[in-house]
């Protein structure tokens, strides 16, 4: 027994620890609340004091709208002392948050240097703070300035006598002293406080957070129901299940003040503990979702992984549901590898020494120009294409494509024509090396015509996704260029000819995978992983 009761208390202990070291409503919060509290209602005492006494010496209810606006005068002269209370406060509670941030972060095993230097709230961050103070003060002092009024038009209204608005008006600023004082220092404080700990998981890259309620009987869980936010996980710069990126939030305005009014919520860092990986396609999660990482599973995005996106691929006929695979298979791919860190540019498969079917000098018999046509730079960029298609594009996509086959005598453009085209020419590349970018692009049209059967549909079912219900527009103001805008990375993406549809999803896919693979799955996932599945060779 006494055995079991030591256990009981070093555990209890532990427990106690934990939740005053990380998940209790801190004291040096508590403090601040205080004095901000202590500030104001001293403000809301002298402010009432002198109000009611020119009530008084006014003799009478004012019903007119001039003299009761004499009456909140004093409320507009404490205007400075109402900001300098919010500025204070607000980078009080800043510095607080940032500290404590900090020794959440080094607690959890990251690397933290805690001098006063990096503590301190950066310069950018302050004026944030003061600025929001300003308008937080601003905002409190007109709700104050119509609340006296309205108070004085309800005594009106009701045919008091002086001393009995008099005794009135005293408790509207009583209540101004006690209850709303401190509601206005809880919100301030915790507002403030958790802004600075974003920040401050910001400034050191922390990639998830945690929402952490005060764990009491008074958390809210009514409209704004807090207790169903507590532990809930995102990644930062997300929003949590009720539109905030982190407690008090007030980037949404008077639409969210339920849920961060009066609130005594925080944010805390959450490190996905080793050996567990977050679960796929769940934007906010909790701790019991996280996922144990089965040692036998592929590393995400690897050959293995690709393959058997590849089999499960080739189970399907319909180029629908190929399609809905690839849309959620590389996207569960894809996060996997942007939980561990890693880039667009990452992302992208290296094939260099992989290649036996790719040729430069094969490619080089396909362009339109001929090869000795380039010199210096021009030269240079031709190789840097030529490097990013060995690299980046499974071999057996250059193999179905038909690079090793070598193509006699062709027709050339004029070397200085502005435009490039994939032409009426089966098997030819048209090109200008003062334009090698482009030279991916037309190659993206290369693998489209030449290549696998399903890579040609998969592009049409994607683009008539995207497109359906729209009506054809002219593309980038040109005549005779028509398409569909949709949302694409670029209007041309959504170019038709004649009936063929799509013919431009793979080339600017590709080409931009070559220059800019970042923005492209940025602003166009769903492009980003049609264009990536062709390149790993998922439809050959």
């Amino acid at each position: 027994m006494v055995m079991l009761a030591e256990k009981m208390l070093e555990e209890t202990t532990k427990t106690l620890a934990s939740y005053y070291a990380k998940k209790s409503v801190p004291r040096g919060q508590r403090r601040a609340e205080l004095e901000i509290k202590r500030k104001l209602a001293s403000l809301f005492g002298e402010v009432g004091q002198g109000t009611v006494r020119e009530l008084k010496r006014i003799g009478r209810v004012p019903s007119d709208e001039i003299t009761k606006r004499k009456l909140v005068d004093l409320i507009n002269k404490s205007g400075a002392m109402f900001r300098r209370i919010f500025e204070d406060g607000a980078v009080d509670a800043g510095r607080y948050g940032r500290r404590r941030a900090m020794q959440l972060i080094q607690q959890a095993g990251l690397s933290v240097t805690l001098d006063r230097e990096t503590m301190e709230l950066p310069d950018r961050v302050k004026e944030e703070m003061l600025e929001e103070a300003f308008e937080a003060s601003e905002r409190t002092m007109r709700r104050v300035r119509g609340d006296v009024m309205s108070n004085l038009s309800i005594s009106y209204e009701e045919g008091l006598g002086i001393d009995e608005a008099a005794q009135r008006l005293e408790r509207e600023f009583e209540n101004l002293k006690t209850w709303e004082a401190e509601r206005i220092a809880r919100t301030e404080t915790n507002c403030y406080q958790n802004k600075g700990a974003y920040r401050t998981m910001v400034d050191f890259e922390v990639e998830y957070v945690q929402w952490w309620t005060a764990e009491d009987e008074r958390v809210r869980e009514d409209r704004a129901d807090h207790v169903e936010l507590h532990g809930q996980i995102i990644e930062r710069g997300d929003t949590f299940s009720n539109r905030l990126r982190y407690p008090g939030d007030r980037s949404g305005g008077e639409s969210t003040i339920e849920e961060w009014i009066n609130c005594r919520c925080r944010l805390v860092p959450f490190i996905i503990p080793e050996g567990y990986r977050p679960p796929d396609n769940m934007p906010r999660f909790r701790e019991e979702d996280l996922i144990p990482i089965d040692e036998d599973e592929p590393e995400p995005l690897s050959d293995e992984a690709m393959e058997e996106i590849r089999e499960e691929v080739k189970k399907h006929r319909s180029v629908e549901k190929k399609l809905d695979v690839i849309e959620k298979r590389m996207e569960e791919q894809i996060r996997k590898g942007e939980a561990k860190g890693m880039s667009a540019q990452d992302i992208l498969p290296d094939y260099k020494g992989k290649q036996e079917t790719f040729s430069t000098d094969a490619l080089a018999n396909k362009l339109s120009e001929p090869k000795s046509r380039m010199y210096g730079p021009h030269a240079r960029k031709f190789d840097n294409a030529c490097d990013f298609l060995e690299r980046r594009v499974d071999p057996r996509v250059h193999n179905q494509a038909g690079l090793p086959n070598e193509i006699g005598a062709h027709d050339s453009m004029r070397y200085r024509s502005s435009y490039i085209y994939s032409g009426e020419n089966k098997g030819r590349i048209n090109w200008n090396a003062n334009r090698t970018q482009a030279l991916v692009h037309e190659y993206g049209h290369f693998i489209d015509f030449e290549g696998s059967h399903d890579t040609q549909r998969i592009t049409e079912e994607f683009f008539n996704r995207r497109t359906q219900g729209e009506s054809m527009v002219n593309i980038n103001g040109r005549e005779g260029e028509v398409g569909y805008r949709d949302h694409f990375i670029t209007p041309y993406v959504g170019r038709v000819y004649g009936d063929l549809k799509g013919l431009e999803v793979m080339s600017v896919g590709l080409e931009y995978m070559y220059h800019n693979p970042e923005e492209l799955l940025r602003l166009d996932r769903e492009h980003f992983k049609v264009i990536y599945a062709v390149m790993r060779g998922v439809l050959t």
